[in-house]
């Protein structure tokens, strides 16, 4: 009988162990929720080569659908050939640009610049779909520049 208890005690003692590790029990921790990741730049332009002429204004780049809030970015990379161009650049949603037969109407860019020779910017903006527009304010001579535009959501 002596042995038969001892028996049985050794095994309620093994069958009674912590089982392999900490685990979440009743109430616990349970597993955490997960990686969380920043926005992911997509790239709209690349490089792309422009030539206006003077008083021009086009749509360069566009449209592109944004699907959630994004910060967008644009260069435009001045072909320096002696001259320094006069521009003038925005982002603008494709609606807008539609609605005005697809002429430039920097009314309605999310951002306007003007400027002289290379430069940048950046501007928020809430999912839709946008275009680059970017007019050429040189009195004689085209404005030929490299254009890079992209969107972090």
């Amino acid at each position: 009988m002596r042995t038969a208890v001892t028996g049985l005690s050794f095994l309620l003692l093994i069958g009674c162990g912590g089982g392999g590790g900490p685990g979440p029990g009743p109430g616990g921790p349970g597993p955490g929720p997960g990686p969380t990741y920043g926005p992911i730049g997509h790239t709209l332009a690349y490089g792309a080569p422009e030539e206006l002429q003077p008083g021009e204004c086009v749509a360069v780049a566009g449209p592109f659908s944004i699907a959630a809030d994004s910060d967008m970015s644009f260069t435009i990379d001045d072909y320096a050939g002696g001259e320094y161009d006069a521009m003038e650049a925005g982002v603008i949603r494709d609606a807008d640009l539609q609605a005005n037969y697809g002429e430039c109407n920097f009314d309605y860019a999310l951002v306007d610049d003007q400027f002289t020779g290379s430069f940048s910017d950046s501007v928020g903006a809430p999912g839709d779909t946008y275009d680059l527009i970017v007019g050429c304010a040189n009195s004689y001579y085209d404005c030929i520049f490299t254009l890079t535009w992209a969107a972090s959501y």
